[in-house]
């Protein structure tokens, strides 16, 4: 057998085994694409709610800043972020980002509160807990 009709047989060879793969591909993905499970069975319909009554007055309800504990030094997160009471407290040397006149009053976090704890009120940073308006902690943001 020459050289020629042995490259002409594996060419032949060649194309047939290509069409015949070619040719199994979409049997090979209706296969694949079968579907055992049964179909979800149908809900059913959901009653239309009841009308809405306006709601009645609420009853007066103490300050939330109220219900609030203050926030203590001594807590794990106040720690971490250096808040202190009083930023007259703050030692510049071991919070370098503290600026003279950095207030929690004049933070962007800062909540003031409405209550008789004028002095106190709520911070992002430390939620359900009210931090002192002339402390001071790392999380400190400029208002815009």
């Amino acid at each position: 057998m020459t050289d020629f009709q042995r490259n002409a047989t594996s060419r032949r060879q060649f194309l047939k085994t290509s069409g015949t793969m070619l040719a199994m591909i979409p049997v090979v993905n209706l296969l694949g694409c079968a579907d055992d499970s049964p179909p979800p069975a149908p809900q059913p319909a959901r009653p239309a709610p009841p009308a809405q009554q306006p709601p009645a007055a609420a009853p007066a309800q103490p300050s939330p800043a109220a219900a609030m504990p203050k926030l203590e030094e001594s807590d794990a997160t106040a720690r971490a972020l250096g808040y202190v009471h009083d930023a007259n407290d703050v030692d510049a040397s071991q919070q370098p980002r503290f600026q003279d006149g950095q207030l929690c009053e004049n933070c962007a976090l800062y909540t003031p509160d409405s209550s008789d704890e004028a002095d106190w009120g709520g911070c992002s940073i430390f939620p359900g807990k009210l931090v002192n308006a002339k402390g001071w902690c790392n999380a400190w943001v400029a208002k815009r």
